[in-house]
C-alpha cells in the first residue's frame, strides 16, 4: 500500500505522503512487488496508465478489487511490473530525465 492513513482531513502527515508515495512507488517495482495506491492520486493515475498495480478508491476495496482480478489480469500485471522493475534498476528514467536535460540545454548553448 502507498498509503498509510484513511485519507480523511488535511493532515500534515497527509501532505508528507503525497512526496513519499513516488519512493514508496519506486521501491515496490524495484522489488517486483504490486503497489496499490489511492486512485485519485498522480500515483494512481500512473498505475492506471501503465497497468502495473492496482487503485482504490478507499481502502475497503481491497478484498474485492484483489479477488476480481482474473489469472490473465494478474499475468499481464506482472509482466508490466518485470518491465518496471528492470527500467528502475537499470536507471533508465533517470537516463532519460537528464537526456531531455541535455538535449534542452544544448538548444539554449
Amino acid at each position: 500500500m502507498l498509503w498509510d492513513s484513511d485519507g480523511t482531513g488535511n493532515t500534515t502527515f497527509k501532505t508528507y505522503e503525497k512526496y513519499n508515495w513516488q519512493y514508496k512507488l519506486s521501491l515496490y517495482l524495484a522489488s517486483g512487488i504490486i503497489p496499490i495506491a489511492d486512485t485519485n492520486s498522480n500515483v494512481g493515475t500512473w498505475l492506471k496508465n501503465n497497468n502495473c498495480g492496482l487503485t482504490l478508491g478507499i481502502l475497503e476495496e481491497l478484498d474485492s478489487t484483489i479477488i476480481a482480478i482474473s489469472k490473465s489480469q494478474y499475468e499481464q500485471l506482472q509482466d508490466n511490473i518485470r518491465i518496471q522493475q528492470h527500467r528502475l534498476r537499470e536507471g533508465y528514467y533517470t537516463k532519460e530525465l537528464i537526456s531531455r536535460i541535455e538535449y534542452e540545454l544544448n538548444k539554449i548553448f
